[in-house]
């Protein structure tokens, strides 16, 4: 039986878990970290292709950012973090004023926990048909900046990263940005973290949904990708909670008696014993759910904004966060 693997996008869940089994060496693996205020920025680089194959994700840099819950933080927290956001675009990609990008908010806008995309892309100011109509080549401020929400293939019967190609061989932008609902192996995660890479993303992959990926081998030109994560798998809660329940006094005293916590005792002292081990008990279970928080809407609509203003103010240099507010609502 091949043992499980707990489900997460981010890059800095899949180093943390590889460190729980003792996985902690890992060549070609590089992270360095900083604080803004609230904000923990983590850059993971991913130099070799046996680094890749330890963390399961292509080679590349994966910024993550780790803030206090969205719903939160004050507005100047969610202003400093849009700020991280645009410096850390223009850390991954050269934009300029001749800078075409193409904008790409995935996901269904019919669920919410799946609307991160749609409701990005709704806050991006859009400036391509002004360039065309008014041949605004030397303007310093702004950049020819498009946007598309291509819907799901459940919906629309097209590949999404078919429809972007379409769109992309017709319109030539330099830059794709794709904003995307994550999966996490931590509930915590799904208020209070963000996710920046520059290797593409693969549309539905948090829930095992594969699609083709959106990525530069696709399209033909750079791709940074955006997410935050909004839903986790059920194996994950389980595994958590019996590795928080393993360190509770009155399981290290057998306190607790009856079926239940002789059951929770033993599956906790394997975990400490042999992680392996626990993983592939939980791999036993029948197919596993995808779980969301009740308040969804809210993170959503917080980090939508968030990353909205951040993609505007790497797209935009002339424009503040003020003028982008300004200009939105």
């Amino acid at each position: 039986m091949d043992i499980i693997s707990i489900r997460t996008d981010l890059a800095l869940e899949s180093r943390d878990f590889l460190a729980e089994t003792g996985d902690t060496q890992i060549e070609g693996l590089v992270s360095e970290e900083y604080s803004s205020g609230n904000i923990k920025v983590t850059s993971i680089s991913i130099q070799t292709e046996e680094a890749g194959a330890r963390m399961e994700k292509p080679r590349g840099t994966y910024v993550t950012l780790e803030l206090p819950p969205i719903e939160d933080c004050e507005p100047a927290e969610r202003a400093e973090c849009s700020r991280i956001i645009c410096s850390e675009i223009r850390k991954m990609v050269s934009i300029d004023a001749g800078t075409k990008t193409l904008v790409v908010g995935l996901g269904n806008h019919d669920i919410t926990s799946d609307a991160l995309g749609p409701k990005t892309a709704s806050g991006i100011i859009v400036t391509r048909h002004s360039f065309i109509i008014l041949g605004r080549e030397d303007c310093s401020d702004i950049s020819d900046v498009s946007v598309i929400t291509p819907g799901v293939m459940g919906t629309t019967g097209i590949e999404t990263v078919d429809m972007i190609q379409g769109i992309v061989e017709k319109t030539k932008p330099d830059l794709v940005i794709a904003i995307d609902a994550l999966a996490s192996r931590n509930v915590s995660r799904i208020t209070t973290t963000i996710q920046m890479c520059d290797t593409g993303i693969s549309p539905g992959a948090g829930v095992g949904n594969n699609r083709k990926g959106i990525n530069e081998d696709t399209l033909g030109v750079k791709v940074l990708a955006i997410g935050v994560p909004t839903v986790i798998n059920t194996s994950s809660i389980i595994y958590d909670i019996v590795a928080e329940y393993s360190k509770r006094k009155d399981v290290k005293n057998n306190i607790m008696l009856g079926p239940v916590g002789d059951a929770m005792r033993n599956f906790s002292q394997e975990l400490n014993r042999n992680p392996e081990s626990s993983r592939r008990l939980i791999s036993m279970l029948p197919e596993n759910m995808i779980v969301t928080p009740g308040n969804i809407d809210e993170i959503i609509s917080g980090f939508a904004s968030v990353l909205s203003g951040g993609i505007n103010l790497a797209l935009h240099p002339g424009l503040s966060l003020e003028d982008i507010s300004n200009y939105i609502n």
